[in-house]
C-alpha cells in the first residue's frame, strides 16, 4: 500500500470519508448492501466503520495526530551526507549548482539543468547512512520545533 499521497489525493480521501459518513447517517449506504457497503465491510469480512469511527478517523487524518511523514537531509554546503525518514519514501532534490558534480547525475529537469539527488528510503538506516530512522528524525524535529518556539 502506498503511504505517500498528494494533498489533492488526501483531500479526496477525506471528502470521500465525509460523504460515506453522511450516506451512512442517511441510510443511503448500508453495510453489505451489494454496493458501497460491501467495500466498507470488505464483503462482510468485518463490520466496517461506524459514523462515529469515521468521524474519529477524519479527525485523526486531518491533524495527522500532529505527525506528518518527515525526512531530514544532512548536508554540508551542497554535499549531501545522508537522508533519513520516518516512513518509506522517495526524495528527489534538484541542485542547480552542477559544477564539480557527477556528470551522469546532471539532467534536464523542470525546464532547467540540475544535479539530481535521488533517494529511495525503504530500509532501516545504519550508522550515519541514508534510510528509515524515525527516532532520529523525531529527535531532530523536536529540536527544530523547540528552537522555533524560542524565536
Amino acid at each position: 500500500m502506498n503511504s505517500s499521497i498528494s494533498k489533492k489525493q488526501f483531500d479526496a480521501v477525506l471528502a470521500g470519508l465525509r460523504l460515506l459518513q453522511s450516506c451512512l447517517e442517511n441510510r443511503l449506504v448500508l453495510p453489505n448492501d451489494g454496493d458501497i457497503g460491501d467495500i466498507l465491510t470488505d464483503g462482510g469480512t468485518h463490520k466496517g466503520l461506524t459514523t462515529t469511527e469515521i468521524d474519529a478517523l477524519c479527525g485523526s487524518l486531518n491533524t495527522a495526530g500532529g505527525v506528518l511523514p518527515s525526512a531530514v537531509i544532512q548536508m554540508n554546503g551542497s554535499v549531501i551526507h545522508c537522508a533519513r525518514a520516518t516512513v518509506p519514501m522517495r526524495i528527489v532534490l534538484l541542485d542547480e549548482d552542477i559544477e564539480g558534480g557527477d556528470r551522469e547525475r546532471v539532467m534536464n529537469v523542470n525546464g532547467g539543468t540540475a544535479y539530481v539527488h535521488d533517494f529511495a528510503l525503504t530500509a532501516e538506516a545504519s550508522d550515519g547512512q541514508s534510510g528509515l530512522d524515525p527516532a532520529f528524525v523525531e529527535y531532530v524535529l523536536g529540536e527544530v520545533d523547540a528552537a522555533g518556539e524560542r524565536q
